[in-house]
């Protein structure tokens, strides 16, 4: 039986910590990888988009990288005035400067690729779902031509997923508009320990943490995911101390818009890491 090759958009912040998503769906035979769009987080825009660049560079890829919404849909972008510099690689991995520059907003892009697409996408979301939220508003209509989103999301201390709440409004409209989304779960990891029991990837890229590239390596192997549980999610849209705050319903009174991931088999993603590591 021939193995099926997903069609993939890779949503992404590509600091230190998320470029291992990067590469893993640069690496990869079981996706095709159709674009890169950037998601804001701790980077600039333009450090994040060059570092993508750098990245698909780096694996020899001449993906193309999209520029993305430099924020949330409705919020200020809050930035910490004591946070560190700008983590993107350790100071002593030099990556290529890039031949090729980004080119149209990811918003854009996404908007005409779904709507172009002769078969259902899928969309890998590893940051907040600014720009996915902001092609929805603008074209409701592509939601016929997303297969599903599978959203890979570190736990707050809260226990809940970072990116929904980094940017609600957003969350919001991903949830209310029945596309199939999935989420991966990841442990909170503040010293970079992560209860997956998988480390780094690759193993030249000292300090990327391998869990962040667990949705590019599932969709190749959907046994990785081996349980999950479908639950009702809602985001609060309050201002106040209660912004973002995730609801679940724990009785199904309300139809599941989510499926959350129980179970990862982590000694299989640690073979298929190790399999990318060596092409």
């Amino acid at each position: 039986m021939e193995k099926e090759i997903r069609n993939v958009i890779l949503d992404v912040h590509p600091d230190v910590f998320q470029s291992a998503a990067v590469l893993a769906a640069l690496k990869s035979e079981s996706i095709r990888l159709l674009g890169i769009t950037i998601a804001w987080g701790r980077l600039s825009a333009e450090t994040a988009v060059q570092q993508a660049l750098m990245l698909c560079e780096l694996a020899g890829k001449q993906t193309a990288v999209y520029p993305g919404c430099p924020g949330p849909i409705a919020r200020k972008l809050y930035r910490r005035p004591d946070a560190p510099a700008e983590p993107t690689v350790p100071g002593d991995l030099p990556l290529p400067q890039p031949k090729t520059t980004a080119r149209e907003h990811a918003v854009a892009f996404l908007v005409h690729t779904f709507r172009a697409a002769e078969e259902k996408l899928t969309l890998v979301a590893q940051g907040p779902l600014t720009n996915i939220a902001m092609a929805l508003r603008i074209a409701p209509d592509i939601s016929s031509g997303i297969r599903e989103i599978l959203l890979v999301d570190r736990l707050d201390v809260a226990y809940a997923p970072e990116n929904l709440r980094k940017d609600p409004e957003a969350a919001e409209i991903v949830l209310r508009s029945s596309i199939p989304l999935r989420i991966i779960p990841l442990p909170a990891a503040p010293e970079g320990v992560s209860e997956l029991e998988i480390r780094q990837f690759p193993e030249d890229l000292p300090g990327y943490a391998l869990e962040n590239a667990v949705g590019v390596l599932a969709l190749g192997t959907e046994s990785l995911l081996r349980s999950s549980r479908k639950l009702h999610i809602q985001v609060c849209l309050d201002h106040g101390t209660g912004a973002g705050a995730i609801l679940t319903d724990f009785i199904h009174r309300e139809k599941a818009n989510t499926e959350w991931v129980t179970d990862i088999d982590t000694q299989r993603c640690k073979a298929l890491a190790a399999a990318l590591n060596r092409r």
